[in-house]
């Protein structure tokens, strides 16, 4: 016979789906942001030694290249040669010079390569009798302003047995450049050359 009464409800618990979602979420997101941070990290570390390398470089590639004309007359310098207080710039292994301790003239050193016309055929401002504008620019060749050597340029030339005049800033002493004193010796020959077209009150004072 049937029976009238109804079956008893049974229910299966579910799986907790959402929770297991959100885990999976934060756990890839964790991972996601570590993997940024390690990534960002290599391309830093990546970017220094690529610096570093190109720096490396390019410090051998200058210390290996042929020195200029002026780096070979500052190397043949006794004056840069003998300066104690020189730059040294250390880089792993390497020690590179990059100050040699400049003579006052160096900056205004330029080299040029080529031929000289000859001239001595032709009329120049320099030769020839005296006249004012003749003097003026020989004067203008030789009379110049004397330049500060400090007191190691002196003992750097080995000349600190003599008096020397002390500058007027008192940081060094007075000098005047060879060159400027060979072009006066050489503006004497010609005043004396030329000596009995001066006049009396126009005779120069190292042919009177």
């Amino acid at each position: 016979m049937p029976s009238n009464r109804t079956p008893e409800a049974k229910y299966d618990h579910l799986s907790d789906s959402k929770s297991d979602d959100v885990s999976s979420f934060l756990k890839l997101r964790s991972t996601s942001h570590h993997w940024g941070q390690s990534r960002g990290l290599v391309v830093g570390l990546c970017g220094i030694i690529a610096t570093l390398l190109t720096a490396l470089f390019v410090m051998v590639w200058q210390h290996m290249a042929s020195p200029s004309q002026l780096q070979c007359a500052k190397l043949n310098s006794p004056f840069c040669q003998s300066f104690a207080s020189q730059k040294v710039v250390t880089f792993f292994i390497l020690s590179i010079v990059t100050d040699l301790g400049a003579a006052p003239a160096w900056d205004g050193v330029e080299f040029w390569e080529g031929d000289y016309e000859n001239e001595f055929p032709h009329e120049t401002l320099y030769r020839g009798p005296p006249t004012p504008e003749r003097e003026k620019a020989w004067e203008d060749l030789w009379l110049h302003t004397p330049v500060t050597v400090p007191e190691r340029g002196i003992a750097a030339l080995n000349q600190t047995g003599k008096p020397w005049l002390k500058s007027d800033d008192g940081k060094g002493y007075t000098a005047l450049l060879e060159v400027f004193h060979q072009l006066h010796c050489l503006n004497v020959v010609r005043q004396f050359t030329w000596r009995h077209l001066y006049s009396e009150e126009d005779m120069p004072v190292d042919i009177a």
